[in-house]
């Protein structure tokens, strides 16, 4: 397989390397990059399933990344003389994979890739599982699991081949007992190889600390799990029967799915392409739902409609802005989306992934600080309102990716200018790592120089964070500028009238705006705009009283709902 040949390094200087086949198509909406994990003692240069599998996953947006673990081949070393390691599938922890997968998401970042996905086979679905269950990466989007083995003690003890199982753990626990763990043997289970002692007694021991269906149900992401029923019907007792083991956790989780494959083997042989196309249309059902779903929406006060019948929805990661005439209601769509207010009649639905009001976060027209607090001291409040322990290393890292200095943090709110105090207050909304931003008209009162530095810190956060963000506002230049989609609502009563698509790449320089293509956008955006504003006269007086001056800026609902949601 042809690719660009790469390498990382471990937090414990571990060099590995790997092979990127690169689409060159748009990329997928789900997934950018999957990094292939390959099964005990393989490697990216002999895995029979990546070669296959690339140009299914290349055709529909999405790169291939076949990595090296610390597993890879079956003995290798590093260094000399008595700084000298050994590794590979006789010597490893598995535990250990944690620090390889990171390292390669580190990479793949660096790279670029937004949407990452990890996709393992037998030993290396194993891994992908554990470290997302037990040291989740937060650019992981998703884990496809294929033909992970059972490493279970008790189906061991219990299977055919018990007493060879047996006897390979007691010489392990005796090695490991006499303190030569890393004394190597050719063991016969579950096949002939060499192995360590410690690496038997890790992986095949009776605590079972890589016995998958232990844990899977602890990953916080979307999971794909696989099987070739040739596996799975037969009587290896790694496999036997684990689809069925598996078939209540799957059922019981709504982020697992399982599909077996039928008459193919664990290397799916004859099945390998469909394999890749049975994971697209998997990521392919994640793409077409929503982070953000409202359907038949309406909104009455004192009996006056101030919204009817709104339906639209915000994918996963977008960024859209919401433009319209003052008393269509955005304030109040926001705060239902919150879940500050309930609508009158429809619906609106949070994806399944966003699993609290704490992952979503609100930023106000106002700063809303407390003045007693300082600017580190607002920005921790979350922590306080969900009951969860400050940690300060990270209110003092959202601070500085908002653009405010150390120097700073200790300062009241009167001594923060305009900008500085809303810089802390969107630093208090992304402590928490929200999942949904809801931006109400948050620069509006800024000069335009500000506002355009914010904007383009705004959009800079919500690339790197990959965010799905809502932003109200009522200029129609900064709305293009920022957002992939522009909605434009009407009144009488408020609805979305227009959704129009912003085509510029992200991210954006400030010079975009003198283009014909931004002048085009904003005569489009105006038009639809125009023909709301015509609407306004059919709204009465109680309408517009009522919609975007909403909560007063210094009520209890107001000063409740700072930052992060509790």
């Amino acid at each position: 397989m042809n690719g660009e040949l790469l390498y990382t390094q471990t937090s414990d200087t571990v060099r590995l390397h790997g092979l990127l086949k690169r689409s060159t198509r748009d990329p997928h909406p789900t997934c950018d990059v999957l990094i292939f994990i390959h099964g005990v003692g393989s490697n990216f240069y002999q895995a029979a399933i990546a070669p296959k599998v690339a140009p299914v996953f290349n055709r529909q947006g999405i790169s291939l990344l076949s990595v090296n673990t610390r597993g890879h081949d079956f003995v290798f070393s590093v260094g000399s003389g008595e700084a000298q390691r050994w590794y590979g599938s006789a010597n490893e922890l598995v535990s250990e994979c944690v620090l390889d997968i990171d390292a390669w998401i580190a990479k793949c970042v660096d790279l670029g890739f937004k949407r990452i996905g990890l996709f393992g086979h037998s030993l290396g679905a194993i891994k992908s599982i554990y470290s997302q269950a037990y040291h989740p990466n937060p650019n992981v989007e998703l884990v496809i699991a294929a033909s992970p083995s059972g490493l279970s003690h008790t189906a061991f003890s219990a299977s055919p081949r018990a007493k060879d199982y047996l006897r390979c753990l007691d010489w392990a626990k005796a090695q490991v007992e006499s303190g030569n763990g890393d004394t190597i043997g050719n063991v016969t289970f579950p096949f002939k190889l060499l192995m360590s002692a410690q690496t038997f007694f890790d992986k095949y021991g009776e605590e079972e600390n890589y016995n998958f269906l232990r844990f899977m149900d602890q990953v916080d992401v979307p999971l794909l799990l696989t099987f070739g029923e040739g596996e799975v019907n037969s009587t290896n007792p790694a496999f036997e029967n684990l689809d069925k083991q598996a078939h209540p956790i799957v059922e019981a989780n709504a982020k697992l799915d399982m599909k077996i494959f039928p008459e193919t083997n664990h290397y799916y042989s004859g099945m390998q392409t469909e394999l890749a196309h049975a994971a697209i249309r998997w990521m392919d059902s994640m793409s077409d739902t929503f982070e953000i779903q409202i359907e038949n929406v309406s909104k009455n006060f004192d009996d006056q409609p101030i919204l009817g019948d709104v339906n639209f929805g915000i994918r996963k990661g977008e960024f859209l802005s919401i433009v319209g005439p003052s008393g269509c209601g955005k304030s109040t769509l926001l705060r239902m989306i919150a879940g500050l207010e309930q609508p009158t009649t429809g619906k609106i639905e949070i994806n399944r992934k966003v699993t609290s009001r704490q992952q979503i976060a609100f930023v106000f027209q106002e700063a809303n600080l407390l003045p007693w607090l300082n600017a580190f001291e607002n920005v921790a409040l979350p922590f306080r309102i969900t009951k969860q322990a400050v940690d300060t290393n990270l209110v003092a890292e959202t601070l500085e990716l908002v653009g405010i200095q150390e120097q700073d943090f200790r300062k009241l709110p009167k001594q923060l200018s305009g900008g500085m105090k809303m810089r802390v207050s969107i630093a208090r909304a992304l402590v928490l790592r929200p999942k949904i931003l809801l931006l109400d008209e948050p620069f509006a009162a800024l000069d335009d120089l500000l506002r355009t530095q914010l904007d383009q810190e705004l959009v800079k956060i919500w690339g790197r964070d990959k965010l799905t963000v809502l932003f109200v506002t009522h200029n129609i230049s900064e709305a293009i500028f920022i957002s992939q989609k522009v909605a434009v609502m009407q009144t009488g009563p408020g609805r979305i009238r227009q959704t129009i698509d912003i085509p510029f790449a992200i991210p954006r320089e400030n010079q975009i705006k003198t283009t014909t293509e931004f002048a085009k956008c904003f005569a489009t955006v105006s038009a639809a705009l125009e023909g709301s504003a015509r609407d306004l006269g059919k709204t009465d007086q109680a309408q517009a009283q009522n919609d975007d001056t909403g909560l007063p800026s210094n009520s209890v609902g107001a000063s409740n709902s700072i930052g992060e949601l509790p």
